[in-house]
């Protein structure tokens, strides 16, 4: 295939998983009823959008305790788009806020060179509403975040810049994806939480902001379809400095460790997040925030965590990760995981709770997420 005529970067893992699935708005719940064996598929591409938002995102001058990792399109990325450091983009960009916002935002609109809405966004997703509660609708800021970035994709000749790192793209792609293939993870996932998506998209993602290495797991629960996204870095195992495009050997995600353990963690993400839009457990949640005790609150702010509504979610997230590496991969694996998670001090006290409750109960609980609310009742306790 040509690189002037690819818009995505697709492959495809086959992935033989027994399920029948039932259709409603957000994630989908499986029948209990006698197996068959859907074809399932984890699909690997680059996302303009989010490619153009990342770059003028690290255009963004900051103060920052650490040395952003090098890498093959960061190294270039300053040179190329430098008289761009005073666009509207970046300034609207600050406005907006959380780049996870703005990345799931983002993957509901059209690709570029393309414009306009390609899924509703979700009444759920309350981040993107007017805070004026005499209004309702769209926060008019996102419509300019969007038609900003659109006009420094074109001026500023982006598609060039994608085109000419494609290489690095489809390298990386080829790496996480020989992986994944012998590892199943999607199938062991689905058959845990006893949730399907309809589709799985990995995205590596070597313009995050980071010292050493960063995941984010976006979904788009639009009508017909449930989309879990995952943006990853490179490994900070594997040192990309002196990487060459005439000798090229690695392109930062040759790490089974490091793709096994964050493949699980933000696809998580997608059998998780949709719970805490639950009016019971935000109720419940926005209850005991003010109930934390100044040591919790620190332990949070050394996660990086705000509120308490996050601190939970990553605890379900990481507990999945705990379970499906204690089942499928072993116990030294689900110990390493634990260990690596001490600052997230609920996570023993809900895998126990987890094992005694829900996996002998599976009648009662069929799905993961039915159990949530069970689960963040043990940081009231």
């Amino acid at each position: 295939m040509k690189k002037k005529s690819m818009r995505k970067v697709t492959f495809y893992l086959f992935l033989f998983v027994s399920f029948v699935s039932c259709r409603d708005n957000k994630t989908k719940i499986i029948e209990k009823v006698a197996p068959t064996t859907e074809l399932k598929s984890i699909e690997y591409e680059i996302n303009r959008n989010i490619i153009t938002f990342r770059i003028a995102y690290n255009l963004i001058k900051e103060n920052r305790k650490w040395v952003t990792r090098p890498n093959p399109v960061r190294d270039d990325l300053l040179s190329s788009f430098e008289q761009f450091e005073n666009h509207e983009v970046l300034d609207l960009i600050k406005q907006c806020g959380g780049d996870d916002a703005i990345s799931l935002y983002l993957l509901h609109k059209k690709e570029f060179p393309e414009f306009g809405d390609k899924y509703t966004i979700s009444k759920k997703n309350k981040e993107y509403e007017l805070n004026d509660s005499t209004q309702t609708g769209l926060d008019p800021k996102w419509n300019l975040l969007y038609q900003s970035l659109h006009d420094f994709y074109i001026i500023a000749n982006v598609d060039a810049f994608i085109e000419k790192h494609l290489y690095y793209y489809e390298g990386a792609i080829q790496e996480i994806s020989k992986i994944a293939k012998d590892i199943d993870l999607v199938g062991k996932m689905e058959e845990y939480t006893n949730q399907i998506n309809d589709r799985y998209v990995i995205s590596p993602e070597p313009l995050f902001i980071t010292g050493d290495w960063r995941g984010i797991g976006p979904s788009v629960n639009a009508d017909e379809i449930s989309m879990a996204y995952q943006f990853i870095s490179p490994s900070d195992n594997i040192d990309l400095t002196n990487f060459s495009t005439d000798s090229i050997k690695q392109f930062g995600y040759d790490d089974k460790d490091f793709i096994t353990n964050l493949c699980v963690h933000e696809f998580g993400h997608s059998f998780v997040n949709s719970s805490f839009y639950n009016q019971e457990i935000s109720d419940y949640i926005q209850n005991h925030e003010s109930l934390l005790t100044e040591e919790i609150k620190e332990t949070m702010q050394r996660e990086g965590i705000g509120s308490l509504t996050g601190y939970l979610v990553e605890h379900v997230v990481r507990l999945l990760e705990i379970r499906i590496a204690s089942i499928y991969f072993g116990n030294e694996n689900a110990k390493k995981i634990r260990d690596e998670n001490k600052g997230f001090i609920y996570l023993e006290k809900m895998e126990n709770e987890l094992i005694e409750q829900f996996e002998n109960n599976r009648d009662k609980y069929p799905t993961y997420a039915d159990f949530i609310p069970e689960l963040i009742k043990i940081a009231g306790k």
